[in-house]
């Protein structure tokens, strides 16, 4: 038995069924903003930020050219210490 199925496309890129059971929309465009809930304030983990090694800050100021400018202080100002793994 044949089935009567019309599908035609919406202008903002989804489509839309309809047969003997209804109508269906489908939509294809992607969602930009996965998470709606933004919390108001994160509580730190540590009491004090725990040190970079002296290798793996002077690894990241080798990355900085491809971080936004507008963060580099932030790279350039993390604390670190020489470990004994670092040499």
């Amino acid at each position: 038995q044949p089935v009567d199925t019309a599908i035609k496309k919406k202008k903002d890129g989804g489509l839309v069924t309809s047969d003997k059971r209804g109508k269906q929309e489908v939509d294809f465009n992607r969602k930009t903003r996965r998470n709606s809930y933004i919390p108001i304030s994160i509580s730190p983990i540590r009491k004090q930020s725990k040190p970079f090694s002296a290798k793996k800050y002077y690894h990241s100021q080798k990355l900085l050219k491809w971080i936004p400018k507008r963060f580099h202080d932030y790279y350039k100002n993390l604390q670190y210490q020489n470990n004994e793994d670092d040499e």
